[in-house]
């Protein structure tokens, strides 16, 4: 009976997992495109946007058509144009975090540009990264919290045109309501007491 018992307060106890997703653009095109357009393109709750919809001038990119990652990634063209710039936010306009992000350039030339990250902050303000961009994959970590947007633009380094920005694998998050305190530790501290109290019992008995 103990054990039972002890047993439903370690349940009641454990904590809930996290719930961080990966938007890794997966399962839209095949794997030799070249590019599908999709702005606005959503998954697991969040949305991308371009700032120069519906021009095709971004889109999701086949694992075997660009310099990949091995797996498909959302790449847009600065060669279009100034000012196209990706948008992320939550479909539902809740606050978000973004842990991480990966980065790279889209075209297989060798060419050098920046990556310019704007986070805004439900709070006011925002904050912001810039990550200079080759044809290497490299994940960029971040942990900003308490987000509504947050803007990707891309800057051609001053050694090449050949530079289109391309993104995969962006860890973020729901941001959590505060949270109240929840029965669960009231109830193992109850169950803690009856397991005591039996135990107790026990012992005089006997």
């Amino acid at each position: 009976m103990i054990k039972r018992i002890l047993f439903f307060a370690l349940i009641l106890s454990a904590p809930l997992g996290s719930n961080a997703a990966v938007i890794d653009f997966e399962g839209v095109v095949p794997d030799n495109s070249s590019m599908i357009q999709v702005s606005p393109y959503s998954e697991d709750g969040f949305i991308l946007n371009s700032s120069r919809v519906p021009e095709p001038v971004d889109g999701i990119f086949g694992a075997n058509a660009v310099n990949s990652n091995g797996s498909a990634v959302f790449g847009w063209c600065l060669r279009c144009g100034i000012g196209n710039m990706i948008s992320v936010a939550m479909s539902n306009a809740k606050n978000f975090n973004l842990l991480s992000f990966d980065f790279s350039n889209l075209d297989l030339t060798p060419a050098m540009g920046i990556i310019e990250v704007t986070g805004y902050l439900s709070s006011g303000g925002s904050v912001t990264a810039s990550v200079d961009t080759s044809n290497a994959w490299v994940t960029e970590s971040l942990n900003w919290t308490g987000l509504t947007k947050v803007d990707f633009f891309g800057r051609v380094g001053a050694d090449s045109m050949n530079f289109n920005p391309a993104l995969d694998n962006l860890v973020v998050q729901a941001q959590e309501p505060a949270q109240v305190p929840t029965p669960a530790p009231l109830a193992l501290l109850g169950l803690g007491l009856v397991a005591l109290a039996l135990t107790r019992r026990r012992n005089i008995v006997s």
